[in-house]
Parts: C-alpha cells; structure tokens; sequence
C-alpha cells in the first residue's frame, strides 16, 4: 500500500475513532484473541506494529469494497447504531 492511501485510511479511522460512542471498549477480536477499541485500533496502525499492519491491511480492503459508513457503522454496537439512526431521522424531520 502506499503511503498516501496508508495516510488515507488512518484519517478515516481517526475521524472514527474520534466519533465513536465508546472509542475505548474492545470492539474488534483478530483471530489470535487480542482484543481491540477503536482508539486502540488506530495507535496500532501509527504505530505500524504487526498487529497495525493486519488491521490496516484489514480496513484498507474494506474501505475499496464497501462503503465508508457501511464499514464503521459494521463496528458499533447495535444500540448505538440506533441512536445513530433516531438522531439522523430527528435531524432530517427539522
């Protein structure tokens, strides 16, 4: 990947991050049992550890596959997806 669409990913995680209802709550178990938070999952991949570049290599795929707000709205719990959804339909009524 280069740098640029590295760059690229790690800003869209960072806004993310930033937004999420519980940013330091594990939301994410790679395969070999550690546990992630969205904060978390963000200084992995500055941090470009082994576990970062897994996750980046992770995002970077689905972000050219999905949809941006697919692919974070697939990492929030179902009730804060809701709340998401009440506040949208809120909003759009005014």
């Amino acid at each position: 990947m280069k740098k640029q669409e590295e760059q690229k990913v790690i800003a869209v995680l960072q806004a993310w991050a930033a937004d999420h209802p519980a940013p330091d709550q594990p939301i994410l178990q790679l395969a070999y049992g550690k546990q992630y938070s969205a904060n978390q999952i963000v200084r992995e991949i500055r941090g470009h550890s082994a576990a970062g570049q897994t996750l980046l290599k992770m995002f970077d795929l689905a972000l050219r596959s999905y949809p941006l707000q697919e692919v974070l709205d697939s990492f929030r719990t179902k009730s804060s997806r809701q709340a998401a959804e009440e506040t949208a339909a809120v909003a759009g009524a005014h």
